[in-house]
């Protein structure tokens, strides 16, 4: 009956080449180095193993997908910046907190309004819409109504992919009104919704309209916002359309 071979792990030598160790035929123990260890360092003669995971910090709530340090030489703190799903954190002073998003600024250069949208472009539109004009008995459009064939706007497709129908400022005998479309009959969207988008921003006339203040429709493909007060359109003029999402 065959002699039990008892194997001694040798010293960890990391940069052996991981390959077969010919082990004598006699009978007892025998010495193996060791090419490949996991989890373990060496230490004072023995192999140790690696401490668990600690946190250096709280949790955040949500999964972060990525993260760097940055180190304030003025404050003399490391802060550690966190992104999710939902936006960035900042850990400081052991505590989490979120960073608000700038996505518009203006910059006036010699009177001349420059629109400026940071960060990823799903997050808004930007075009230029060219005012153009109908008049009918008692009523009139002065902008883009791709039903009347007056004015354009460039690009005509929202960050979705569906058609800007509408942007024109409606007169009647009743009062004004600003009106704006996505969809149109020959092109369709889906019904969106009234939140599909936060706001309608006009950077030349300084006009804002919140789609929660808006009056809203859907019918045949087309989803329509009508806010009480228009915005100021002149024929003939160009003007930054901006979707804030």
């Amino acid at each position: 009956m065959p002699q039990p071979l008892g194997i001694l792990f040798g010293p960890w030598a990391p940069d052996l080449q991981n390959v077969p160790q010919q082990l004598n035929a006699a009978p007892g123990p025998q010495m193996v180095p060791s090419a490949d260890c996991l989890n373990v360092y060496y230490q004072d003669g023995a192999y140790r193993c690696l401490p668990a995971p600690a946190a250096t910090g709280p949790a955040l709530t949500a999964q972060v997908l990525g993260a760097f340090t940055y180190y304030d030489d003025v404050a003399g703190k490391e802060i550690v910046f966190a992104g999710t799903a939902a936006g960035m954190n900042e850990l400081l002073d052991g505590a989490w907190s979120a960073i608000p998003f700038t996505t518009t600024g203006i910059v006036y250069l010699s009177g001349i309004p420059l629109l400026l949208t940071q960060g990823s472009p799903l997050l808004g539109y930007l075009g230029t819409m060219t005012a153009g004009n109908w008049h009918g008995v008692s009523t009139s459009e002065v902008g883009y109504d791709t039903v009347r064939s007056i004015g354009s706007i460039s690009p005509v497709d929202d960050v979705n992919g569906y058609k800007i129908g509408q942007v024109y400022d409606f007169n009647s005998s009743s009062g004004t009104s600003f009106i704006f479309s996505i969809g149109t009959y020959a092109t369709p969207a889906p019904n969106l919704g009234a939140s599909y988008f936060q706001e309608v921003y006009l950077s030349s006339l300084s006009a804002t309209f919140l789609a929660s203040a808006a009056s809203y429709s859907f019918s045949s493909g087309v989803n329509s916002w009508q806010w009480s007060t228009a915005a100021g359109f002149v024929t003939g003029t160009n003007y930054p359309v901006e979707i804030i999402y």
